[in-house]
């Protein structure tokens, strides 16, 4: 039979351990609300196989977005295995998961590096090219949503 103490000490070992499994699940679900983030980064490699890549974009919402991110995708003659789309108070934020499309045994760490580099520079141009558009253009980005009226506000404006 366990003491208090140890018992106590298991508990707060097991606690603890579950905090950073939660931190390392959810880490993937924030969506920073305040600035455009592009990340690409190489998944863990299996011999044999091709070099998977995860490539993940945040940022405002803007007509035209996701068809420039396509066609960004389609010249970088990468295989699309996977993508994940989330929004949130009118940013969104896309999750691509693809591979290299070469032959397996010609891929070479420095090919995968520099794919990752060349993944990272045209998706930062093209979220950055919306970015700069968003700049110049009227802040409407989501037309179709009702506004919102303060009943209080239209009681004291006839009043």
């Amino acid at each position: 039979m366990m003491d208090k103490a140890t018992l106590l000490a298991e508990v707060i070992t097991h606690v603890k351990q579950m905090q950073k499994t939660a931190d390392q699940v959810s880490d993937g679900f924030f969506i920073p609300l305040d600035s455009d983030e592009v990340r690409v980064e190489q998944l863990e490699k299996i011999p044999g196989e091709e070099a998977s890549f995860r490539a993940s974009i945040c940022c405002d919402y803007r007509p035209g977005l996701l068809s420039d991110l396509r066609k960004t995708l389609v010249a970088l003659n990468v295989s699309m295995v996977r993508s994940e789309l989330s929004t949130l108070e009118g940013r969104l934020m896309i999750v691509f998961f693809f591979s290299a499309n070469r032959r397996k045994d010609l891929s070479s760490t420095k090919d995968d590096e520099e794919l990752k580099r060349s993944v990272h520079q045209a998706l930062s141009s093209t979220v950055e090219k919306f970015t700069v558009s968003l700049d110049y253009s009227p802040r409407i980005i989501w037309p179709n949503k009702k506004r919102k009226i303060s009943h209080l506000e239209s009681s004291s404006s006839s009043s």
